[in-house]
């Protein structure tokens, strides 16, 4: 909702000719029209290639012309924008003893672990990344950045090497780090849909997903699971709709 905020107001500084600063967005092709189309503006100028290819080409765009580049990681007011999202949990749910959080980048982790940490250490930060995409579960485990396959359906949890800002944060801080399965993540989008008349996409579902899993040892505690991103295609609701 903010984000849109964003957007609108920018929208309106173009339409009674106020300055936008123009910017440029390297998407995956694999990301959702749905989030493409949301990006859509006049002053932005938008292409597709994969992400790990994306990445490697804004920072050559970066020291070429002088842009600010924002990392998808490696960006500290990127981490403090979506820890914000924790501290508003922990305002609504003060009691909350775990926290589980999807894990792509570790940007959205690692900044839920530094508001739990500051607020209550006693809350357990659990994170949550596909099997099919483990780097930044391995990097964490290994205790250094390592790359590996990168296979999963869930963009938001599709990256094949670990960044270093995050994995700093996350080896300090983070209590714990689950793997799901591609069929555990597509169970938990349609849970999400029958008792929670909620549609997530996969990373987005990944926490119930690992919660579910962890269920045993969560067991009369109370729970916090963090559910970011709608943007599932009609092709992965399909699928998942078929495990029920």
């Amino acid at each position: 909702m903010q984000r849109a905020r964003r957007y609108e107001r920018a929208d309106r500084c173009y339409q009674f000719g106020a300055a936008v600063p123009s910017s440029k967005i390297k998407c995956s092709r694999r990301s959702r029209e749905r989030s493409h189309a949301s990006l859509q503006h006049p002053h932005r100028e938008k292409s597709e290639i994969l992400y790990d290819e994306a990445q490697l080409h804004c920072e050559v765009l970066a020291q070429e012309h002088g842009y600010r580049y924002i990392h998808s990681g490696n960006e500290p007011l990127l981490i403090a924008g979506v820890a914000t999202e924790t501290l508003e949990m922990l305002q609504d749910e003060p009691d909350l003893q775990v926290l589980i959080v999807p894990i792509g980048g570790g940007s959205g982790a690692a900044g839920a672990s530094i508001v739990a940490g500051a607020i209550n250490p006693a809350i357990r930060v659990i994170g949550v990344q596909a099997a099919a995409s483990p780097a930044a579960y391995e990097s964490w485990r290994q205790g250094h950045l390592i790359e590996a396959p990168n296979r999963t359906l869930a963009e938001g949890l599709a990256t094949g090497h670990a960044f270093e800002l995050p994995q700093t944060i996350l080896r300090q801080m983070l209590d714990d780090f689950f793997l799901v399965s591609e069929e555990e993540i597509l169970q938990a989008v349609v849970w999400l849909i029958e008792r929670a008349h909620t549609l997530a996409e996969g990373a987005g579902a990944a926490s119930l997903a690992g919660a579910y899993k962890m269920r045993r040892e969560l067991k009369d505690k109370k729970v916090g699971i963090v559910c970011s991103g709608g943007n599932v295609s009609l092709e992965q609701l399909k699928r998942a709709l078929a495990l029920s």
